[in-house]
């Protein structure tokens, strides 16, 4: 029997999240999943049990009446990706939930704070997808609609909205939400949920007002250039006694086309247009109540049945206003500002206006001189625009978003103008991202550099991060694979975010059902690369090791297989390896081609192949976790047949290292590049005899390399021994490391390590925010008990007091040098460190 004593509220569970987020409004799963994070060590050091309770309203739950579902005591250590066990859960339903727990000392929690879910419209829509008699590229759509709120009691009250392209929603002139994530629409079409109890006005007129977006362009960043085009929302409103009551998009609602709203150019790879704003012809004050739309059309009913609507499963974006850092007059009697620091969001003008009056506005990463803005970027990205002012007070701003720090703002030559309408109030920026949680990591220690470079990867990743991880936000605004491991590794450890990136693998996996992944999703334009193709195995392995989501493995290890076959079947030879993938794919090995440190682009490439091998150890590990012992024993043998080819064939025993190809007829090349040691060191094939040698080699390469085989040299350098040289690399004081960025200024980390080695490259390139997975998972030494980590006595077992947002363990394989960390700290270790860290160092003495 359980022990039904109380310890009291230090015992009670927290962080709960209900399919990985806290409080989703729009659940898709049919039977959701729930998660919490264990009370605080040591007073819990082990779950033996939970009970989770599930109620139709909170005031039921609270009074202990599980009207919904209650579990019992079920007799487990389970706490993560909990599945709900009571009858079918409502379209709409909003559902209120807690969990109780014992520990191994038998003594049983209180119930945990009251959590909330609220179902997505699983029963069909009442709304209809709406748009204009004509789809055009570059089309902005306003849509209104007043209605009378019911005057019964309402519980709450939730908008479900989505559009082809983007929305932005407003109810009585209060701006609720965008999106939604770019999604394929014959797939599963992203929609949002929103709570908008709050805006309800019982017995009163409401508005209803979005203004949609269709950018009509074919490229990587958005699923659009198809012609298909619309907009659908959908109130639902929850009555005291329980019914709903529903609101949907229909052709009653108004319509108008801006033509306020006129593009320049386009930006970056054609991934947007520029916006010439002219206030005269937009309508003002056109999502509030009062506004008379009278002559506004009639929305237009859009069919199109290959819309396959889907809750998002991932969190809408924050959006706030932040003012710049400094402003400041130009001698021609503008405006210049900086923000401090590079951001992603849209410049938005308070001004009183003069009608026809044309400001220029410039934006941009860098500065030419004093006061001036370089808008012609490296990335190239031209920021420069012009927005024509009315007569009197007005408010103007970007729709889609930029990514800069600078601004200026010109009159020409009417400096009078410029002194009557512009002022130190004049500019701020919509900032937006998605959600981070700034308190769940911190790092700092007696070396500044790395406290520099940990703070500089932790902006990096809260303002990079947009509804998918992004190769950049200006020039690309895209999803590529290596990209997104390289980001979600680091936001594992400085957000405690794992939902984003499980999210993004099932999206290069709904890019190709064949296997042959697209190296960029979702988007409309197809792109490969040879690598990128195979990461998504390497993703969907680092997820799982940090959420123990086994549901997900199963769930996609199909598509995950087809890479794998996909890879063998169209370019392997009877040996084993893959050859002539340049040829289709294209290898890639890192980018630009004068960091690949002079590597031979062969026919049969040891970087792909040592990419390749990883693939074949993990379909085993994924394999053999999702209970398919004879597939993982296929892949096993397979991987064993490429190592032995690999380390016969591409060894030079001379050197003492490996070299980076083959040919067509079977001669192995001379040349041996960093990344021609460094992948197979990485990726495991490197036999222990042989890997001192291959270290010595690679250290007389230094950081001849860029961001795409970096991660993978830091890890493959501290897990075989080479931590002080890891560390000399990471605060090199010359160009080949990542402090340089941090010398030159650099607020959020660049495409290169220096601005000479690449020549457009990006000064806003989230994936050089790895340093801060290099810096939690090997400085640190916080990893995944089990799985690829080195062997080595563990620390302090971690699992249950740093809980369920990182689901990170403290290993022994990795030490941290306690002679230069001083601090590490979440708010999962608060309450810890005065006497973890004191066991810690003891713990380190004892290994030397």
């Amino acid at each position: 029997m359980l022990d039904r004593r109380h310890k009291g509220d230090i015992m009670v569970p927290s962080g709960l999240l209900c399919e990985m987020r806290r409080d989703p409004v729009g659940v898709e799963a049919a039977r959701p999943r729930f998660s919490w994070r264990l009370p605080q060590w040591p007073v819990c050091k082990k779950q033996t049990a939970y009970q989770i309770q599930v109620a139709s309203a909170l005031e039921a739950l609270m009074a202990g009446q599980a009207d919904v579902w209650d579990s019992g005591p079920v007799e487990t250590e389970q706490s993560l990706h909990v599945p709900y066990g009571g009858p079918p859960l409502k379209a709409a339903g909003c559902y209120y939930w807690r969990v109780r727990i014992w520990s191994d000392d038998g003594f049983v929690s209180d119930y945990s704070a009251p959590a909330r879910f609220v179902c997505g419209l699983r029963d069909g829509w009442h709304g209809k997808w709406l748009w204009a008699p004509e789809v055009k590229p570059n089309q902005h759509v306003l849509f209104r609609h007043r209605f009378l709120a019911l005057p019964k009691k309402t519980r709450e009250v939730f908008a479900f909205v989505s559009a082809d392209d983007y929305y932005k929603l407003y109810i009585n002139g209060c701006f609720v939400g965008q999106g939604p994530g770019s999604s394929y629409p014959e797939r599963q079409y992203n929609y949002n949920g929103f709570d908008v109890t709050d805006h309800w006005r019982p017995g009163r007129m409401m508005c209803i007002a979005a203004h949609a977006y269709y950018q009509g362009l074919t490229n990587y960043a958005w699923v659009s250039g198809d012609g298909r085009a619309g907009f659908i929302f959908e109130l639902v409103a929850r009555l005291a006694d329980g019914s709903l009551w529903r609101l949907g998009s229909d052709e009653g609602w108004r319509l108008l086309l801006p033509e306020g709203y006129q593009a320049g150019h386009t930006l970056g790879y054609q991934t947007g247009f520029t916006e010439n704003i002219d206030a005269r012809l937009l309508p003002q004050g056109w999502t509030e109540i009062d506004y008379d739309d009278e002559n506004w059309s009639s929305a237009v009913v859009v069919e199109h049945p290959d819309w396959r609507l889907h809750a998002q499963e991932t969190d809408p974006l924050v959006v706030y206003e932040l003012a710049p850092r400094s402003v400041s007059r130009t001698e021609s009697g503008g405006l210049f500002f900086d923000f401090g620091r590079e951001l992603a969001g849209t410049l938005r003008l308070r001004v009183r206006g003069r009608s026809g009056l044309p400001l220029k506005i410039l934006l941009g990463e860098e500065l030419l001189g004093p006061g001036r803005v370089r808008h012609e970027m490296r990335c190239n990205c031209n920021y420069e625009e012009i927005w024509t002012l009315r007569d009197g007070w007005q408010t103007l701003e970007h729709y889609d978003y930029r990514a800069f720090r600078y601004g200026e703002i010109r009159c020409g030559d009417d400096i009078g103008a410029c002194d009557e309408v512009l002022d130190s109030a004049t500019v701020s920026a919509l900032v937006r991202h998605y959600p981070f949680s700034e308190t769940a990591a911190d790092f700092s220690c007696a070396d500044w550099r790395l406290n520099e470079l940990w703070e500089l990867a932790k902006y990096t990743t809260k303002v990079g991060t947009q509804e998918v991880y992004l190769d950049c936000p200006t020039r690309e605004k895209a999803n590529y694979s290596l990209d997104t491991l390289l980001e979600m590794s680091a936001a594992f450890y400085q957000a405690g975010e794992w939902n984003l990136g499980r999210r993004m693998i099932e999206y290069f996996l709904q890019s190709a059902p064949d296997g042959r992944v697209r190296c960029v999703a979702p988007a409309a334009k197809d792109h490969f690369f040879t690598e990128y193709t195979m990461y998504p195995i390497f993703m969907a392995w680092m997820y799982y090791m940090y959420s123990g989501d086994r549901d997900f493995l199963v769930r996609n290890y199909a598509g995950l297989a087809r890479i794998e076959s996909y890879m063998r079947t169209g370019f392997a030879a009877a040996d084993g390896l893959l050859g002539g993938t340049d040829k289709v794919l294209q290898d890639l090995v890192d980018w630009p081609k004068n960091r690949r440190d002079g590597h031979e682009m062969l026919h049969v490439n040891i970087v792909v192949n040592s990419v390749y091998y990883r693939v074949l150890v993990l379909m085993e590990k994924i394999a053999q976790v999702t209970r398919r012992a004879e597939e993982a024993l296929v892949y096993a043998e397979r991987a064993q047949r490429v190592a032995e080819v690999i380390n016969e064939r591409f060894w030079n025993a001379s050197q003492g290292c490996y070299v980076d190809g083959m040919d067509e007829d079977g001669a192995v090349c001379e040349h041996s590049s960093l990344h021609a040691n460094a992948f197979p060191l990485a990726m495991g094939l490197v036999p222990p005899e042989r890997r001192r040698s291959v270290l010595e080699f690679i250290k007389t390469r230094g950081l001849r390399c860029n961001l795409f085989l970096a991660q993978f040299l830091f890890e493959a350098l501290y897990d075989s021994g080479a931590a002080e040289y890891a560390q000399d690399l990471l605060l090199n004081p010359g160009v080949e490391s990542p402090l340089q960025m941090v010398r030159q200024g650099a607020t959020t980390t660049w495409e290169a390590w220096d601005l000479d080695q690449k020549a457009n490259t990006s000064l806003f390139h989230p994936a050089g925010a790895f340093v801060g997975y290099v810096i939690g998972s090997r400085l640190m030494g916080v990893t995944p008990l089990s799985g690829a980590v080195p062997k080595g006595r563990p620390l302090v077992s971690f699992s249950s007091r740093l809980g369920l947002e990182t689901g990170m363990w403290l290993s022994g394989g990795n030490r941290p040098d306690h002679r230069t960390i001083n601090r590490f700290r979440s708010d999962k270790l608060k309450g810890l460190i005065k006497d973890v860290f004191t066991e810690i160092l003891i713990l380190l003495a004892e290994l030397g």
